[in-house]
């Protein structure tokens, strides 16, 4: 079995920007339409959000794949070992690490993850789609080299992350950072649409810092009126749209008005 390859580690490899994409929709037809766009680097499965089963990820890694695309699954803070492993082992390019606070908690995550080499972590070799087929068992050394070249994303979304921040970017094998206005907002108190000014400072600081220290930013976005402000400010990499956000922004726009057509 040969390894597959992983666009998103690529793209960070050879320096070049990456474009991706949020989905929760657990039919693989929503990932395959967002990959043959040819638009992204990367599908990312928000299953923090979202109902799903080992299975759905599986079928979402495929869909993407069928177009040469990554996946990336963000998974909850409470079982991320457990959930990050069979998201690798279901074929995921990326996994996104939600609601940690400092560099100890990140440093054991990625131990989690990592293959369970001499200089390695504790992640064994499931015999799941990541390292066999039809084909056979793909070498070991092409196995671990697949499992690292996983791409570590980190969520900065508390105000103890945001302290700890140079300290976490410095955490051999974390690969990029985002931030999470709105979880960072209900950690501090505050509701995100009357502080919108002080949570973009703080997101500026977070790409500051993250670029001082080689690991890349990427920014969460669901349209692209603020893109070229952040391509400005440094920023390479973007994730933009959000298949919930998308649906809400229909039902408030146009639903609307289609009710004011029908006087009601």
């Amino acid at each position: 079995m040969e390894r597959r390859p992983n666009k998103l580690r690529e793209a960070l490899k050879n320096h070049q920007p990456s474009l991706g994409t949020r989905i929760e929709s657990t039919w693989p037809y929503i990932a395959e339409m967002a990959a043959s766009s040819g638009m992204y680097e990367y599908v990312q499965f928000d299953g923090e959000y979202a109902p799903y089963n080992q299975a759905d990820v599986e079928n979402i890694c495929r869909a993407s794949e069928l177009f040469g695309c990554a996946t990336v699954v963000k998974v909850d803070r409470k079982n991320r070992a457990f959930v990050a492993q069979k998201a690798i082992a279901s074929g995921a390019h990326g996994i996104l690490f939600a609601d940690l606070y400092n560099e100890e908690e990140v440093q054991k995550t990625l131990y989690d993850i990592c293959p369970s080499t001499p200089d390695g972590g504790i992640f064994g070799r499931p015999n799941r789609r990541l390292g066999m087929n039809g084909a056979g068992r793909m070498k070991v050394a092409d196995y671990v080299l697949q499992v690292n070249e996983v791409v570590k994303m980190i969520m900065i979304e508390k105000e103890d992350a945001m302290k700890n921040l140079e300290k976490i970017v410095q955490v051999p094998g974390v690969d990029m950072v985002a931030f999470g206005p709105h979880d960072y907002a209900m950690n501090v108190g505050w509701e995100p649409e009357e502080h919108e000014e002080e949570l973009k400072q703080i997101h500026h600081h977070m790409i500051d810092i993250a670029l001082k220290y080689d690991v890349q930013p990427c920014v969460l976005l669901n349209d692209t009126s603020e893109m070229q402000e952040y391509y400005n400010w440094g920023v390479r990499h973007f994730n933009i749209g959000d298949e919930l956000c998308t649906h809400i922004a229909f039902h408030s726009s146009v639903g609307k008005k289609a009710k004011n057509i029908l006087g009601k």
